[in-house]
């Protein structure tokens, strides 16, 4: 029972460090003027919602996170949302 407790703990843990680093993200794209800040404001409150849903919803949260991660790294989204891509407005 103390791994699973302790599984749960690291797993918050690191959605709450993702949340930080996509908020980050999203906020230093508007203070850049990056070109593509609504797409990398989009894409961290979809990764920020992925997370939570991943974290929290279980068996079926876990398959949904997964297929979301497998796309993301794919590239599925082709340059939404990436902060590199950028065009000064």
């Amino acid at each position: 029972m103390k791994y699973v407790k302790a599984v749960k703990v690291v797993s918050k843990s690191v959605f709450a460090a993702q949340a930080g680093i996509s908020v980050y993200q999203a906020g230093s794209a508007f203070v850049t003027d990056n070109g593509n800040k609504w797409g990398v404001t989009g894409k961290a409150g979809l990764d920020i919602a992925m997370g939570a849903i991943t974290v929290w919803d279980g068996p079926i949260g876990w398959a949904v996170g997964g297929v979301y991660f497998v796309g993301d790294m794919a590239g599925w989204w082709g340059d939404w949302g990436d902060p590199l891509s950028t065009k000064k407005q």
